[in-house]
């Protein structure tokens, strides 16, 4: 949805459900998620959080650029995953196969089970063979493609023995075994074979009646906003911040020369290639750490944990989807999905659910503009000092335009002077973070004025 959705079915039982490949650059690196949905296309959940890995990476990384395709579901309540994992480019769907147990932390690598590993995606591009004792890239076989499990050992897939990954007569049925073994199973010697499922008697799957409605807001119910938010006393967080990641789809690429930095044609924002954020408003987070609020249906809708000066504690990495009418609910801040809700009412059942409002002082919804949210700030406190020929420090805050920013942006951004992540480019590994990594409290210009800097004031 924000940049990019790759869709196939997934199997799971005998019931059919969409699955898609989300790629997501939002406050993270580039990146594909596995989602699951409903039969009312409802998003359901993640089922893998480690989007992409090297042989030796650290429990809890994920290396960008590696997509989860042709997913089918089996075993004992349908915790275990059988799917291809792919570069970002060929996109051509053929790779490595592996196995997923989600009874394992799903943000770490030990859900993972590589079926066939002397295969690896090791960059953005291409695909890694163990050979000779050492990996080494090319794009010829053994590569596969639609994995179908037979049981949690056994595995019918199409196998490309060694020639180019796009011989169009390269993919044969063979059967898979858990350590990497092949066995041709049927070859034909003009086309390539594929999908290799059996066909057989399955039972009807119910009719489940939609639940959502065609227009309107959606509801959310947080049970508890501590749990995940290590080192935050109870009482800390006041209110919940509803922002919007506004999709950037790739009709927006262009190709004229002056208008592109860091992956963006069109320029947004300085590291980030998904500049453009709505602000909804704030709704309050009750003693207990619940929260039941109403959100936009249909947009690409994340969280920040403020405390009560309005300043972020933790924000969300990600984004939730909502139709109308749809109601959905979580455990906690950055919590581990396997976690159940404790048993308890949440006292913000006792309320209504709030509508998002802005904070005094503020105007929402919105979209964030830093000309017009930050710079008369700027203007105001700052630029006396702090603009100029020599301004004090070196430090330009003033809003003079530059070729693609203003001198106070690139400053501020260039001088580290707040922190935040740098969307799409952490090749080395995406994993979670403490609260206060980012945001308000993390910022020096911030850290400064709080502590005093010629009489300006928070």
């Amino acid at each position: 949805m924000v940049c990019q959705f790759l869709a196939a079915g997934m199997l799971v039982g005998s019931v059919a459900l969409p699955q898609l490949t989300a790629w997501q650059f939002m406050l993270a690196g580039s990146a594909f998620a596995l989602m699951v949905l409903n039969e009312c296309r409802v998003a359901l959940n993640e089922c893998n959080e480690a989007r992409a890995w090297l042989a030796e990476v650290l429990a809890g990384l994920a290396i960008a650029y590696f997509a989860w395709f042709h997913v089918i579901s089996f075993g004992r309540g349908r915790s275990m995953f059988v799917v291809l994992g792919t570069p970002h480019y060929p996109q051509s769907g053929v790779g490595t196969v592996i196995r997923l147990d989600i009874n394992h932390p799903i943000r770490t690598r030990r859900p993972m089970t590589y079926i066939t590993p002397d295969i690896d995606i090791r960059g953005e591009g291409g695909f890694a063979h163990y050979r000779n004792g050492r990996w080494e890239g090319d794009r010829n076989g053994p590569l596969f493609m639609d994995p179908y499990p037979l049981d949690d050992k056994f595995f019918l897939v199409s196998h490309n023995p060694d020639r180019p990954w796009n011989d169009i007569k390269a993919y044969g049925l063979y059967l898979l075994d858990e350590f990497g073994n092949c066995v041709p199973v049927y070859r034909d010697p003009e086309i390539s074979c594929w999908q290799p499922y059996p066909l057989r008697r399955r039972p009807r799957p119910p009719a489940v009646p939609s639940v959502l409605s065609t227009e309107g807001q959606a509801e959310v119910l947080l049970s508890d906003v501590y749990k995940g938010l290590d080192g935050i006393g109870r009482g800390t967080i006041k209110y919940l911040r509803i922002m919007e990641q506004v999709p950037r789809p790739w009709s927006a690429r262009r190709f004229w020369d002056g208008d592109t930095a860091g992956g963006q044609h069109i320029v947004l924002s300085m590291g980030s290639v998904l500049g453009l954020k709505v602000l909804h408003g704030v709704v309050p987070v009750r003693e207990d750490g619940s929260a039941y609020f109403t959100v936009p249906a249909n947009k690409n809708i994340y969280f920040q944990a403020l405390d009560e000066n309005f300043m972020e504690i933790q924000r969300m990495r990600t984004y939730i989807n909502l139709r109308p009418g749809e109601k959905r609910s979580c455990v906690g801040c950055h919590q581990w999905r396997q976690l159940a809700p404790q048993n308890k009412p949440a006292m913000a059942l006792n309320h209504p659910p709030s509508t998002p409002r802005a904070q005094p002082g503020d105007t929402a919804p919105r979209a964030i503009h830093y000309p017009s949210d930050v710079q008369p700030i700027l203007d105001k406190h700052c630029i006396r000092c702090h603009s100029g020929t020599e301004p004090a420090g070196e430090m330009d805050l003033s809003g003079e335009l530059t070729t693609l920013f203003s001198r106070s942006y690139e400053t501020i951004m260039q001088r580290r002077l707040v922190k935040t992540f740098r969307e799409g480019s952490d090749f080395a590994g995406v994993k979670s973070v403490p609260a206060k990594t980012v945001g308000s409290h993390a910022a020096k210009l911030i850290m400064t004025l709080r502590q005093g800097h010629q009489d300006v004031e928070l």
